[in-house]
């Protein structure tokens, strides 16, 4: 979709406290990447998870990949792993015949129903098989790294086993999927959607305001505030798997990803979730790949060079087929904005024309627009 680009040129001439720009809160971004081994079940690859770890390291962006048993077991997996040793490294718990063999418990799944969650997630297995095997997944993962993790996956995971996560291994930060209906032949319903929140005791979908007796739980990607309820497709999230389905392209995840971090200044932080399995397919990296480049551009570019924050970028809340993005730049005076114009020009002008190369393409019109904040006709949604 091409879009119109209109430029607000605000000038503050008074010293009142008002942001028409950015507002100044935390805005987190957290990246959690699943890898799977090559036994069964959703087979990863080594190449894919390699090419994760160089796709972000050329970025310079933190991220944490959370581990199957097989890909711990897997001296290729773990060769890779050792190669990048910046990154965070935490386990995921999907129960395969070999984490099973290793627990003692038998494995209920088959090559044709593995994925239903009575066969891969430790839900579906009693609490003393819950315990055998987090057990044997923490004994080896001590074996690679020399500590248990701090960070864990499970798309779904119950009560008891998040207890055992915590008290007994010292897991912080646990991560489920979504809200979705009918996925992988579960529906995941209930909890908050979007920010992190730690757990009530009895039921890992319902918050609580105690905060030492579980890890943090986040929950994968970032869900369409409008169109993924009642949606049955799974299209309308940040996952490359999911928005790629109906043809959807970088320009939906840029809207899911702006929107999640445009929010009022009551919320006290933002948050957006990321990630990918190794086991996707190539056209599914490389838009993780197209993801990455569009948290990583700018924000490298205006730290390289010191760049402050008096600019923001919004979409007009009217849906996102809106095709309309907005772009607000601010100065104390005429004089001083285009100060400010002429000496970032000089810091960045060779790189950001070719940012502005790429973006170009997809622009119809530009309009600019100068004139002061009018706080008496703004509205902050509540």
């Amino acid at each position: 979709m091409r879009f119109s680009l209109i430029i607000f040129l605000l000038c503050f001439f008074s010293t009142q406290s008002v942001a028409f720009a950015a507002e100044i809160i935390p805005r987190y971004t957290v990246i959690i990447n699943q890898v799977r081994g090559t036994e069964c079940c959703d087979p990863g690859s080594v190449g894919a998870f390699v090419r994760q770890q160089q796709e972000l390291q050329l970025r310079s962006l933190p991220a944490t990949f959370t581990l199957r048993y097989d890909a711990l077991i897997d001296l290729d997996f773990v060769v890779a792993i050792k190669k990048y040793p910046e990154f965070e490294y935490g386990g995921l718990l999907e129960i395969t015949p070999a984490l099973a063999a290793a627990a003692g418990v038998t494995y209920r799944g088959t090559p044709e129903n593995w994925f239903e969650a009575q066969h891969v997630f430790l839900v579906g297995y009693s609490s003393e098989e819950r315990a055998a095997l987090i057990r044997a997944f923490m004994t080896e993962f001590k074996n690679v790294f020399g500590e248990y993790p701090k960070t864990t996956t499970a798309w779904m995971i119950d009560p008891v086993s998040l207890k055992i996560l915590h008290d007994q291994y010292g897991v912080k930060v646990h991560e489920i999927t979504r809200e979705q209906f009918g996925t992988d032949s579960y529906t995941l319903y209930g909890g908050p959607p979007h920010y992190p929140y730690w757990s009530a005791p009895d039921w890992a979908l319902m918050p609580s305001v105690v905060t030492d007796h579980s890890p943090l739980i986040v929950r994968q990607t970032i869900t369409d505030p409008v169109f993924n309820y009642g949606d049955q497709t799974s299209a309308f999230t940040s996952q490359p798997n999911d928005y790629l389905l109906r043809g959807a392209t970088t320009e939906y995840f840029s809207h899911l990803f702006f929107q999640a971090h445009d929010q009022p200044q009551s919320n006290g932080y933002t948050f957006t979730m990321l990630g990918i399995e190794n086991s996707l397919t190539e056209e599914n990296q490389q838009e993780f790949s197209n993801q990455l480049d569009v948290i990583a551009e700018w924000k490298a570019l205006y730290e390289k060079n010191n760049i402050s924050d008096g600019w923001d970028i919004w979409f007009p809340e009217i849906g996102f087929q809106n095709n309309m993005i907005a772009l607000t730049e601010s100065a104390k005076d005429g004089a001083d904005f285009y100060a400010m114009i002429e000496k970032n020009g000089k810091n960045i002008k060779e790189e950001e024309n070719k940012l502005w190369a790429k973006l170009s393409a997809n622009v119809l019109t530009i309009e600019e627009k100068y004139g002061k904040p009018r706080p008496d006709l703004e509205y902050i949604k509540k």
